[in-house]
């Protein structure tokens, strides 16, 4: 994982995971939104699909809250709207931009093999005043300290 803070005071986020599983398993666990059960910690996410027009567009209610030390701290909205390109890449971009100037970024799935998948997750986001650096540094320290938490959830879930 690679969290990198740009000159324009936007950051940008990469995770590269390797699955042991084919790209079609791991497209059905990431396109659970309104379960994300793969998730550690699914339970301080709440998804809602709100409208889904084909298989191209979704529009998603998500809320994510933000502990610290088992502490709340957060709750985060936001109403994205997603794209898919089955079984490749999934899109997304905040619409309500309540939390955030602009949340975007995509999902990307590269088969290696029959059986094992990379999976390209890449965030760009603006946070607007209620997330500023001294908070940023911790939350991203706990992201990086759960990443092998979450590529060893996403294996399990989409075996």
């Amino acid at each position: 994982m690679h969290v990198e803070e740009l000159p324009d005071g936007t950051y940008r986020l990469l995770v590269r995971l390797l699955v042991a599983a084919p790209v079609e398993q791991v497209w059905r666990c990431l396109t659970q939104y309104e379960n994300p059960s793969w998730l550690p910690g699914e339970e301080s996410v709440r998804n809602r699909i709100l409208s889904r027009s084909g298989d191209s567009v979704v529009i998603v209610q998500q809320r994510l809250r933000i502990d610290l030390f088992g502490i709340p701290l957060k709750e985060l909205r936001l109403l994205l709207r997603v794209w898919e390109y089955r079984p490749h890449r999934i899109q997304f971009e905040d619409l309500s931009q309540r939390d955030f100037d602009f949340y975007r970024g995509e999902w990307r799935l590269s088969p290696i093999s029959d059986a094992a998948t990379v999976v390209h997750y890449r965030v760009e986001f603006a946070p607007k005043g209620w997330l500023h650096r001294g908070l940023l540094s911790p939350l991203l320290g706990l992201v990086r300290s759960h990443a092998q938490r979450y590529t060893a959830a996403l294996q399990q879930r989409c075996r």
